[in-house]
């Protein structure tokens, strides 16, 4: 800690006192999406699952299963009976069709109608007209995942091995976080339905143990698609890329720690992309700092190499 004051210190004092910097003083900084930018080829893990999207409306078939992701979602339906649309939270719904009708203000909208795990009827009404709803490539039923999603996902993960490379981490439920490893095999035992924000649930092993975790998974190109099977795996052993990195550092990359001394790579590799990236001028040369959103301040020397740091 007392280094990084040192450093920060000696690049305050200089912007304070040297007019000659004031191209460096306004640098703009370099956030975590003008570092993805850096990597534009796309992989294949970026590739893998790429085609897995949601089912167009006009393509839906009566027995459709729709997982109930969220309690929420009794604001959304009407029923015959008050107990169709009560506790439908962790079940299924079926979908039985969809057509044409008129709002009390003569609009034409769309009813969709679906099967409530009791064998009553659910009405969920869209407000737009049936025939722009069959010209969507998609159609999104509010806090409901799609089994066919889940089914297709499932088909291509169960049974094969891969390398987490997050510790983001669930017990095997996924009730609850734990301290997850990075760049270590696992195995993948099912995909299951996840909840409204991450709708797939990926159960695993690491590899040699019998204990399951879990990862909360997205999938497509929507916006809020942040946690694909890119971000979460790799086809290929990590290590081999960085035969470089010695054993005593690549266990401390397993387990999410830096240590002084690292590379820039090293750091990268065990705590992610950083969300800012900075430099400021010193006496001996320009510093680089990165900052992650949990606080985390990286400092590296002017070989690149970390010469202090911050958790």
């Amino acid at each position: 800690m007392n280094q990084i004051l040192k450093y920060m210190a000696a690049a305050g004092l200089l912007l304070g006192l040297n007019g000659c910097f004031t191209g460096v003083e306004s640098t703009p900084k370099i956030t975590a999406s003008d570092v993805k930018k850096e990597h534009i080829t796309t992989t294949a893990e970026q590739k893998f699952l790429a085609d897995v999207s949601q089912q167009a409306p006009v393509d839906w078939q009566s027995g459709k299963k729709f997982y109930v992701a969220d309690p929420k979602i009794s604001i959304i339906f009407t029923s015959q009976s008050s107990d169709d649309k009560d506790n439908l939270y962790g079940k299924d719904i079926i979908f039985r069709s969809m057509y044409p009708v008129t709002s009390v203000t003569g609009e034409q909208v769309t009813e969709i109608e679906f099967e409530s795990p009791r064998g009553g009827k659910l009405f969920y009404r869209v407000n737009t007209p049936y025939s722009e709803i069959a010209q969507r490539a998609q159609l999104e039923v509010p806090f409901t995942i799609e089994h066919d999603i889940i089914d297709s996902v499932a088909s291509r993960l169960v049974g094969n091995t891969y390398y987490a490379i997050t510790p983001l981490w669930y017990s095997a439920d996924g009730d609850h976080s734990v301290n997850g490893l990075r760049h270590v095999p696992i195995h993948v035992h099912e995909v299951l339905p996840g909840n409204a924000v991450y709708p797939l649930r990926v159960v695993f092993s690491p590899d040699g143990s019998n204990d399951q975790y879990s990862m909360y998974m997205t999938v497509g190109a929507q916006r809020n698609s942040t946690r694909n099977f890119d971000s979460l795996f790799a086809f290929d052993n990590p290590r081999t890329k960085y035969p470089q990195i010695s054993n005593e550092n690549w266990e401390l990359i397993k387990h999410s720690r830096v240590a002084k001394g690292m590379s820039r790579d090293e750091c990268r590799l065990a705590l992610g992309a950083p969300q800012t990236i900075g430099q400021r001028p010193t006496r001996a040369g320009m510093v680089e700092y990165w900052s992650y959103p949990d606080g985390i301040l990286l400092i590296f020397d002017i070989d690149g190499y970390l010469a202090d740091f911050r958790r």
